[in-house]
């Protein structure tokens, strides 16, 4: 037995000076099936990011199975290791006929300015059920007057030279779209509105910028799949009889917690983020 432990120091001596303590650690995890014996104890977290900074590795799944995916070609599986993907989200707001009201935009409202939509669960976008471009300007137009009032209650935090570049940008971008017909800017104080009469998803300049399109209940799903990923919040506006049939299909397109307008951006402790219970 000794004969064999001095064999698999050695061999550990040179494999760690090569690969990495913790990437052996998991090898020999491989190799081992998890015998006590010769599987030295192995820090799950400093090894996923030895891989995935050191060896600029990438996360990949298949068939329900998580593996890294290092140096060319090589994979090591990662097993009974849960990965929790945390990074930028996109949230929205979504409104029916039915649903809309003065309360639930101010709610909007103060979920937009509150932080300058600097939270992962601040709206950026707001969909509208319609089918005319008429009663989508109105509802834009509606909502802007009831932005710029919330707004001036909110102090703007500052903003940088780059920042204000991207608004400029964006603004003048969406100013030649209603020039060809695609689109409508509502330029306010401090928080302005853009009118897009596309449904795909986009993200916004932020800083108190919302952009307003329609969308159309069948296409929702379509619309939200190819985004799954990055979806978060949704504040939902819509009478009683339409949450279960709306929460359902916002769930399928990938979204991972519903709230109504001006509660987005609240919470309570132990709630999961973007859909996960980090702590368990």
């Amino acid at each position: 037995m000794a004969i064999i432990f001095a064999i698999f120091s050695i061999y550990t001596f040179f494999a760690i000076w090569t690969f990495g303590a913790s990437v052996v650690g998991k090898l020999f995890d491989e190799i081992t099936g998890g015998n006590p014996i010769f599987t030295p104890v192995v820090d799950t977290e400093a090894t996923l990011s030895y891989l995935l900074t050191e060896k600029k590795s990438q996360i990949e799944f298949e068939n329900g199975c998580c593996f890294v995916k290092y140096e060319k070609n090589k994979k090591l599986q990662l097993k009974e290791v849960k990965i929790v993907e945390w990074g930028n989200r996109i949230s929205f707001a979504y409104f029916t006929k039915k649903g809309y009201s003065k309360e639930a935009l101010i709610g909007l409202a103060e979920d937009v300015c509150v932080n300058d939509q600097q939270a992962c669960s601040a709206p950026q976008i707001v969909y509208y059920e319609t089918d005319t471009k008429e009663e989508l300007i109105q509802f834009a137009e509606t909502f802007t007057k009831i932005l710029q009032n919330v707004s001036d209650k909110y102090p703007l935090h500052e903003i940088s030279s780059a920042e204000h570049a991207e608004l400029t940008t964006q603004k003048q971008l969406c100013y030649l779209d209603e020039i060809m017909g695609e689109a409508k800017l509502m330029d306010a104080e401090g928080c302005r509105v853009f009118v897009r009469f596309d449904e795909e998803l986009s993200a916004s300049p932020l800083f108190r910028t919302v952009i307003v399109k329609p969308i159309k209940r069948n296409n929702l799903i379509s619309v939200l799949r190819p985004f799954r990923s990055y979806l978060q919040s949704v504040g939902l506006a819509c009478a009683k009889e339409e949450i279960a049939q709306l929460s359902t299909l916002l769930y399928a397109g990938g979204v991972s917690r519903i709230t109504e307008p001006g509660a987005m951006m609240s919470g309570y402790t132990g709630e999961p983020h973007d859909g996960v219970y980090a702590m368990t």
